[in-house]
């Protein structure tokens, strides 16, 4: 079931007020008053900032051990068949 209008505002709304509750970072301009783009964006946006702790991981530091061993066995299985 599709989500209506009027519960996408609701909850625009509702996330909203919660970011200026907890003192989101980043919605405050240089005169340290709510600025209404930048509310407005955090609600769409889950990181505050793109520093390598508000950021995905993988894109910081790539990817992950699990991965990385992964994709070497399946290099490892390729050069075994084309050879």
């Amino acid at each position: 079931m599709k989500k209506g209008r009027a519960s996408k505002r609701h909850h625009f709304l509702r996330i909203k007020s919660r970011r200026i509750k907890q003192n989101y970072c980043g919605i405050h301009d240089q005169n340290g008053e709510i600025d209404p783009v930048r509310l407005g964006r955090s609600v769409n946006t889950p990181a505050c900032c793109s520093c390598a702790m508000c950021n995905h991981h993988r894109k910081v530091f790539g990817p992950g051990m699990n991965e990385t061993r992964k994709l070497d066995a399946a290099k490892s299985q390729l050069e075994e068949v084309v050879v």
